[in-house]
């Protein structure tokens, strides 16, 4: 994806000739070669940016005119097919969905199981609270979507709702572009498509990864932070396991020089250094395994795409910690094997 600022104010727009250059400037783009979509939105998701208010869902007064607070997004036609937002009931925002027509409104799962549960949503009605118990015309629900991520990646789900861009004019909107390709190879082709209108507009092209580069640093600097500490106590775990196991293994050279006088071959040898160590060792892998399950639940929230019991993680860990046992078990164990008996046994 491909996200453009506009800034009509700086270029003198007024709200006509705004209205007029977004629809110009979607169907402009939108035959740009390489580009699968396009749309306008007031903020991009998981940025500084943040609009709320109150809101004043029908049926659900409040005579203290104490109104919950709900984060909103102002976004234009096909939005949610640009950004990749899942509509799981009734529609998404279309060109019909203009200033002068009845307004609409699209919220989210979470927002729809707050007010109506187990109802359908649609055709439901909500407005916004002034001064003074002076409210907004009523906006109607039209369509519900999958919940998304609006502040940061790790927070809970929470209640949002989208307006309609073409039903209110905003002086500065993003441009959202989904190409087909690799979205950087665009770039000029998106640019030199909004310039075509308004050479006099500013238009800084920037993927997605850049747009929400500032907005993701704090939470890639913990990540680096936890992965370093991370990596540290595996390094960790792995030199301890290899050294308890390699010196518990020499400690027994007696033994083994016994074993050896009485008759045991070097594989026999081999395998009882390398089997008993790693017994231990699986059991070790078994607790740890059982003990991080239980844990993992409080890290749910700086978890991302990957559950807290993922089972590759889990099952690469256990291979790692295994193979680093088995190493410990091996160089010993093969050292074991050339004891001469007689030696073993006189320093016994």
């Amino acid at each position: 994806m491909l996200t453009v600022q506009l800034d009509l104010e700086s270029s003198g727009y007024n709200e006509a000739r705004g209205m007029a250059f977004y629809r110009q400037l979607l169907d402009q783009v939108e035959r740009t070669p390489g580009v699968q979509s396009a749309t306008l939105a007031e903020i991009i998701p998981l940025t500084l940016s943040r609009i709320s208010g109150p809101v004043a869902v029908e049926g659900h007064e409040a005579p203290d005119g104490n109104y919950p607070e709900i984060d909103i997004n102002i976004v234009g036609p096909r939005y949610f097919e640009t950004m990749g937002i899942p509509v799981v009931a009734g529609r998404e925002f279309n060109r019909r969905d203009i200033e002068g027509v009845p307004p609409v409104v699209i919220v989210n799962e979470t927002m729809a199981k707050r007010f109506w549960p187990n109802q359908s949503p649609l055709g439901r009605r909500l407005r916004f609270p002034g001064r003074n118990n002076d409210f907004s015309p009523y906006l109607e629900v039209v369509g519900v979507v999958k919940d998304s991520k609006y502040r940061t990646l790790g927070e809970e789900p929470q209640s949002f709702f989208y307006t309609a861009a073409l039903q209110n004019y905003g002086r500065q909107r993003t441009l959202h572009v989904r190409t087909v390709g690799e979205p950087a190879l665009l770039r000029s082709a998106v640019r030199e498509s909004v310039l075509a209108l308004d050479k006099s507009m500013l238009a800084e092209v920037a993927t997605i990864s850049e747009s929400l580069e500032l907005a993701l640093l704090p939470a890639r600097i913990a990540v680096s932070l936890l992965g370093a500490m991370g990596l540290l106590g595996l390094s960790l775990a792995l030199v301890g396991i290899y050294g308890v196991i390699s010196y518990a293994v020499s400690q027994r050279t007696s033994e083994i020089g016994l074993r050896m006088a009485l008759g045991a071959q070097s594989g026999d040898i081999f395998r009882l250094v390398t089997g008993q160590g790693m017994k231990l060792t699986l059991l070790g892998v078994g607790l740890g395994a059982a003990a991080a399950m239980a844990l993992t639940r409080f890290l749910t929230s700086l978890l991302v795409g990957v559950s807290p019991t993922d089972p590759l993680t889990f099952a690469a860990l256990a291979a790692l910690f295994s193979s680093a046992a088995l190493l410990a078990c091996y160089i010993p164990a093969r050292r074991a094997m050339k004891v001469d008996p007689m030696v073993a046994l006189r320093v016994d």
